[in-house]
């Protein structure tokens, strides 16, 4: 199975990764900026950019891990919105499941304006 996975690198997605690996799962991992020696295929992806998103044709699964958790960086909840959108546009166009997975500080008073929506 290939699951693509927004957030691949930060602290829920690498351990999604490794699970997915360990059972025998090919991975494509989507982020801003590509890791050196990481081992997995890689496609270029940014919360801020609406724009629209191709995934590998054989993709079978998409989960969106991503979150702005930057305190420097601001991202606005419609860029999130749109950004999220264009990849469920996109996982509908190659016929993948998608999963959205929610930030773990979800809440009125979250310090991100992520975790506020």
């Amino acid at each position: 199975m290939k699951i693509v996975v927004t957030g691949a690198t930060g602290y829920i997605g690498s351990r999604f990764v490794d699970i997915c690996v360990a059972r025998g799962q090919q991975i494509v991992a989507l982020s801003h900026r590509k890791l050196t020696n990481y081992p997995y295929e890689w496609l270029p992806f940014d919360l801020r950019s609406a724009g629209e998103i191709t995934l590998p044709v054989e993709t079978d699964m998409v989960v969106h891990l991503a979150a702005n958790t930057s305190m420097e960086t601001s991202i606005s909840k419609e860029q999130e919105f749109s950004t999220t959108l264009a990849l469920l546009l996109a996982s509908k166009k190659v016929s993948a499941k998608f999963v959205f997975v929610s930030s773990q500080t979800a809440s009125p008073t979250a310090p991100t304006p992520y975790g506020r929506t």
